[in-house]
């Protein structure tokens, strides 16, 4: 029956149209009144009758909430046909506790509200996600959500998942209302994902899979998301049309295109009569040039062809907005630059425009007010407005210059904005405590008779190399050893050539060029990947890292050549390890790696080295010990060596160290400032600036240090000149008697010593 009728739902809360027949036939009783009975009183209302009929009813899927017989508790079920359940805390005799496991004769209930009492069993109820059972003891009150763990497997199933089960029930009612057909399917847990990719090749044997925990990634036969859907899109052989099927495997079909007409060229020199399929036929292509007149008056120089002419290409000269004529471009290209300023005035009459030649208006149609350029106008002040182009007149007090503001004596200065005040509107600052101080001392220089006149201001770089001036040397941040044994090498190696330079024949350090630009884009690249470093020096091996910074592997080298690295390495403050070549016996290479702390220095060793070659003897190094770059620590008896590097790690290979008979430790840096700023820390082990006098003790320590290196050198070739002597004897006992039994003593019946165990306290170096 296609009538709908309005039908009410069970519990009585909803109505709406359905079809008439469907729903649920419920039988229900309905009051008639009786009019042929006559009434014995006219008074009298005519007498009820009771009878019974049949409608058709609906479940709104709500709670149907009617009120139970106990009058306490209400209904919990769906919407249903049929009376109410009983209350679930009905008076029964005798009691039942609460999980209805147990009875107790001694325990009467008036009410259902009253408490059920307890027993000792586990409750045993079905919790709400209707799987599992509630494991508590047996209580009065509602049961909690299920806790037990559930593993699922993903859509895929290459992985499991674990989930509370209340939480996958509840996640799972969620999606079957949105996905009513997936439990038919078998599909209820497609909501559970992986992060793999698929990665299985397709139908057409080219394109992968790439979706995310696919279905059909472990499944051996058909799966539809598996067949290719892109269009192929390959030239056929027609040389006319592309396959416009999915990607396939194997060859393409041959074109379905039919030329029923034939074809013909765009200027009839070429007809080939139809019908044919396209591809069973040559069809020749037209020579002829289109010759068709474009918009420029010029001829079309393209070939014949159906459509519009392409843009025209003859060169051609046109005129700029200047005026000025722009030769040998494009004749299509219409506007076009002389590349001079366009200079033209802007809507605010002051400024000019400063972009290019070129079309168009030279203001933005968003610009309200002014032309968007800098005012530039002066103030009263003397100052420029640095405000945007505006409207009226400047305003001076929004003049934000500094300018330097002194007090009435001048001892005491302050930086202040401009504001549009003039010399006579500026009020003196207050003068301060040093301006008491200036004045106290100009009196007592007046008493004295002394003079106070100031010389020209020594900058900050003066200040911190005046014993360089008064000495007239320049110094270098390296000691004269080190660039002794460079020049030497350089002078052995013949790859070195040599170069004039102030009137001075000099070698050109190009292994320490190297070595100093593949330090400084090593450092200056931050990338993880070092791309830009790998452009730079493909022939340097580099080891990348997700956990740690990236390394560079340095090419096998000579001793002296790794010298000169360790020079390099130190006052780049990089981290180095000496690897052997498993493969070649001999060959060491070296790994950098980068600190906190590495930075590019202020004096390169290559520029040493060149100084050093020119001016030798006026240049001081780093053993020249200046006060004004020494920290003394005059007590060091419990300060080990490795204790103040690690304090000074930020400051490595900027400074040496060395201990006299005295137990005073001298620190020596490059320059004063890298000592000043060391100075905070080595005041914790009582370090202070050094005098002239500690300055020739540091001397003395340091002359010291080279004569016991040189002794211990002595020695060491001394002991190896009677090793090779004794070797070179034809008998290497001679002189010696044998007395006893040479062959008395074996390794068997040889005494064994007893391991001393010796206990040696180590410095930590980290504490």
């Amino acid at each position: 029956c296609d009538i709908k009728i309005e039908q009410e739902c069970f519990c009585g809360k909803g109505k709406k149209l359905q079809p008439c027949g469907t729903g649920i036939k419920v039988k229900v009783i309905l009051p008639v009144k009786d009019q042929q009975a006559q009434p014995e009183n006219e008074n009298e209302n005519d007498e009820e009758k009771e009878r019974e009929t049949f409608v058709w009813k609906y479940s709104c899927k709500n709670k149907c909430n009617k009120q139970l017989s106990c009058k306490n508790h209400r209904c919990t079920l769906i919407c249903h046909n049929g009376s109410c359940s009983n209350c679930p805390r009905k008076i029964e005799t005798p009691t039942r506790c609460a999980c209805t496991k147990t009875t107790f004769k001694d325990i009467t209930r008036k009410s259902c509200k009253e408490r059920l009492p307890v027993c000792d069993k586990k409750c045993g109820r079905m919790l709400g996600c209707g799987q599992h059972f509630c494991r508590k003891q047996c209580h009065d009150s509602k049961c909690p959500l299920c806790q037990l763990q559930v593993k699922k497997k993903c859509r895929c199933g290459a992985s499991e998942k674990r989930f509370k089960c209340h939480d996958y029930q509840k996640k799972l009612k969620n999606y079957l209302e949105n996905n009513e057909t997936a439990i038919f399917l078998g599909q209820q847990d497609a909501w559970i994902r992986c992060g793999k990719k698929c990665k299985r090749v397709k139908s057409c044997g080219k394109h992968t899979c790439a979706e995310i925990c696919c279905p059909g990634r472990t499944s051996r036969t058909y799966y539809e998301g598996h067949q290719c859907r892109e269009v192929c899109n390959k030239p056929l052989p027609c040389g006319r049309h592309r396959c416009s099927s999915y990607c396939h495997r194997g060859s393409c079909n041959p074109c379905g295109v039919t030329y029923r007409n034939g074809v013909e060229c765009a200027c009839g020199s070429v007809f080939v009569p139809g019908p044919f399929q396209c591809g069973t036929r040559d069809i020749p292509t037209c020579q002829q040039s289109c010759d068709k007149v474009l918009r420029c008056g010029h001829l079309c120089a393209a070939k014949c062809h159906h459509g519009d002419c392409p843009p025209c290409n003859r060169l051609c000269s046109k005129e700029c907005p200047h005026g000025l004529m722009v030769h040998n471009m494009p004749c299509h290209i219409e506007h076009r630059s002389c590349g001079n300023p366009c200079g033209f005035v802007l809507s605010c009459g002051i400024h000019t425009c400063n972009k290019s030649c070129h079309f168009g208006p030279c203001e933005e149609s968003t610009q309200k007010k002014g032309c968007g350029q800098i005012c530039g106008l002066e103030l009263k002040c003397g100052h420029n407005c640095t405000s945007k182009c505006h409207a009226g007149n400047c305003s001076a007090s929004s003049c934000k210059a500094q300018i330097t503001v002194q007090c009435k004596c001048g001892n005491t200065s302050e930086k202040q904005y401009c504001r549009g005040r003039t010399e006579y509107e500026l009020k003196a600052v207050p003068c301060s405590e040093n301006c008491q101080i200036a004045e106290r001392n100009k009196r007592f220089a007046e008493a004295l008779n002394i003079d106070t006149r100031k010389t020209s201001k020594s900058s900050h770089d003066n200040d911190t190399n005046s014993e360089q001036k008064e000495s007239g040397k320049i110094r270098i941040p390296f000691a004269a050893s080190v660039l002794k044994r460079i020049l030497k090498w350089m002078n052995d190696d013949k790859s070195h050539t040599t170069i004039i330079k102030q009137d001075k024949k000099i070698l050109q350090p190009k292994f320490v060029y190297y070595y100093e630009n593949v330090f400084a884009a090593y450092i200056s690249d931050d990338s993880q990947d070092l791309n830009k470093f790998k452009s730079q020096y493909p022939d340097i091996t580099t080891l990348v890292s997700s956990k740690s910074d990236p390394i560079i592997n340095l090419k096998p080298m000579s001793s002296e050549q790794r010298y000169i690295v360790y020079s390099l390495i130190t006052s780049y403050h990089l981290r180095y390890e000496k690897k052997e070549n498993s493969g070649k016996r001999g060959s060491s290479y070296l790994e950098i790696s980068k600190t906190k702390h590495c930075r590019i220095p202020d004096h390169l060793l290559s520029e040493a080295l060149i100084e050093y070659q020119i001016r030798g003897n006026e240049i001081s190094t780093l053993e020249s010990m200046p006060p004004s770059s020494i920290i003394v620590i005059d007590d060091s008896t419990d300060i080990s060596s490795s204790l103040i590097q690690d304090r000074l790690l930020a400051w490595t290979g900027d400074y040496r160290m060395w201990r006299n008979d005295a137990n005073q430790l001298f620190i020596v840096f490059t320059d004063q400032n890298a000592r000043n700023s060391a100075l905070t820390e080595m005041k914790k082990f009582g370090g202070r600036k050094a005098t002239q006098s500690d300055s020739l003790n540091a001397n003395m320590a340091h002359k010291k240090n080279q004569q016991k290196k040189k002794k211990l050198k002595a020695q060491q070739q001394k002991d190896s000149q009677q090793k090779s002597q004794r070797g070179s004897s034809g008998n290497a006992n001679a002189g010696w008697s044998t007395k006893g039994d040479a062959h008395a003593i074996t390794f068997n019946n040889m005494a064994k010593l007893k391991p001393n165990n010796l206990n040696i306290k180590m410095n930590n170096r980290f504490g």
